[in-house]
């Protein structure tokens, strides 16, 4: 029996060190990183709330967009002005591939800023292609595969093209009514957008978000709350058809 304590004490720290760095980690950074927040909302007249007052205000929001896909949520604060709100948070998201033994719990958090508009629109989800793009262009060039495989693929890459390349280029767009997201997309919404490229934008009914998977610096929260607000009027400025 003893020639296994190395092993298992080998794997018990494995398990450990996953575990902290998976989860316990990034919510140590995490709230290192919002201890100035107040500072902040001083600063740029938007008033404080702790971490129950943000899930309070998030839950009579209705969970819009990615705080109701999301499970085990921590909720730092929120700060709020008269028509804009942030709410920093932590929470758990399942990564991995499509059997169960190849998943892992990894502990994420982001900066989201909220407006809402005056009337409802499309849901859409607009997040930055990344290293997915990179995938799409190199699959494209290989042999075309089974039906099946090539199905789960397009609709892996699928997104609503607006024939701006500079936008299609950076995000890729996906929701159900193509037609009413295509024209909610006009110029002035897409050259807003495109000003912070690593950011994503959702539309949930009358909600507006803008975030980042990470909590941002001081100095990258105002420029989300800019480009959030200025977005929302574009928003309200284009017309969805009916």
């Amino acid at each position: 029996m003893l020639e296994w304590w190395p092993f298992l004490l080998f794997v018990a720290a494995g398990v450990l060190l996953t575990f902290l760095g998976n989860l316990w980690g990034p919510l140590l950074v995490s709230r290192a990183r919002v201890r100035s927040r107040k500072a902040w909302a001083a600063d740029h007249g938007f008033t404080f709330g702790g971490g129950s007052e943000a899930e309070r205000f998030i839950t009579e929001k209705g969970r819009p967009g990615l705080f109701a896909l999301c499970r085990n949520d921590l909720y730092f604060d929120v700060l709020r002005s008269s028509d804009t709100a942030v709410v920093d948070f932590a929470y758990v998201r399942e990564l991995g591939g499509t059997l169960q033994s190849e998943r892992s719990d990894v502990r994420k958090a982001a900066t989201v800023a909220l407006t809402s508009v005056d009337r409802p629109l499309p849901s859409a989800l607009i997040r930055p292609w990344g290293k997915r793009r990179a995938a799409q262009l190199a699959i494209d060039r290989l042999p075309t595969l089974s039906q099946v495989t090539d199905d789960v693929l397009q609709g892996l890459f699928a997104t609503i093209e607006t024939g701006d390349p500079a936008f299609d280029d950076t995000f890729q767009v996906s929701g159900r009514d193509e037609h009413s997201i295509r024209a909610l997309l006009t110029p002035d919404v897409r050259v807003v957008m495109v000003r912070l490229p690593a950011a994503q934008f959702e539309l949930d009914g009358r909600s507006v978000l803008g975030y980042e998977e990470r909590i941002l610096s001081a100095d990258d929260l105002s420029r989300l709350v800019d480009v959030v607000n200025e977005l929302t009027g574009a928003l309200e400025r284009s017309v969805v058809p009916a």
